[in-house]
């Protein structure tokens, strides 16, 4: 639960993916927001998965360890990307708005419809990571 809770792509807001200009961008971002004592509304840490306090140095441990390949590749096996963006952003849009069953049912049913040879294994991973944070709650 702890992989998905405090992943640092969660803490500084990305998808698993972005490139480092994104990320830069982001976490500067980030920071000038809790200067100003602010939350920033529209980024990828889904409070749907739980209270997510950010504080400079939470934002800078995260920052660190997306930049160390074991760390960045550790965190992006428990979070998020965007491979498909016709159904991928429904199911972010689900997360934002905290219904993660939906997110679930929508890589569940594009798995189900087109699973060939491992084509979904990305869907895969984002339905298992919401499945973990879903059955660790219960």
């Amino acid at each position: 639960m702890n992989l998905i809770k405090n992943n640092p792509y969660r803490i500084v807001g990305l998808l698993t993916g972005a490139t480092a200009k994104e990320q830069n961008r982001q976490i500067n971002r980030l920071k000038q927001y809790i200067e100003a004592e602010q939350e920033p509304q529209d980024d990828f840490s889904f409070p749907a998965l739980g209270e997510l306090h950010r504080t400079l140095e939470s934002v800078e441990e995260a920052a660190s360890k997306l930049n160390l390949d074991n760390d960045k590749i550790n965190a992006a096996l428990f979070w998020f990307w965007n491979g498909n963006p016709i159904t991928d952003e429904a199911a972010f849009e689900a997360l934002k708005s905290g219904d993660l069953e939906a997110a679930y049912e929508i890589w569940d049913k594009l798995i189900t419809k087109t699973d060939e040879e491992g084509k979904n294994f990305g869907n895969q991973l984002q339905k298992r990571t919401i499945l973990l944070f879903i059955t660790a709650q219960c």
